[in-house]
């Protein structure tokens, strides 16, 4: 997988768009195994900078970032932030 600088922007695109704010650089991009800037989990890293503590998360991330076995912490992560802002989203 190549990754190019029109994906790059692409990714920080959606997650200003996720963040409402321009000036959000969370560190974190995600593509699919194509290379492409995926709307999904871009745009939820954006919206997680806006309604959570970011500096706590990055943290926590951090504990198991590059480590073995990473994916088995940070994919029910990614799948909690989407839960929340689905939640986020709906009128109770």
């Amino acid at each position: 997988m190549m990754l190019t600088e029109f994906e790059k922007k692409r990714a920080a695109n959606m997650i200003w768009n996720g963040a409402h704010n321009y000036k959000v650089s969370p560190g974190y991009r995600m593509y699919d195994y194509e290379g492409k800037a995926d709307l999904y989990w871009n745009t939820i890293i954006g919206a997680s900078y806006t309604h959570f503590d970011w500096k706590k998360l990055t943290a926590f991330y951090s504990t198991f970032h590059e480590t073995l076995g990473q994916e088995t912490y940070e994919t029910p992560l990614l799948a909690g932030f989407g839960k929340c802002h689905l939640r986020k989203g709906k009128v109770l």
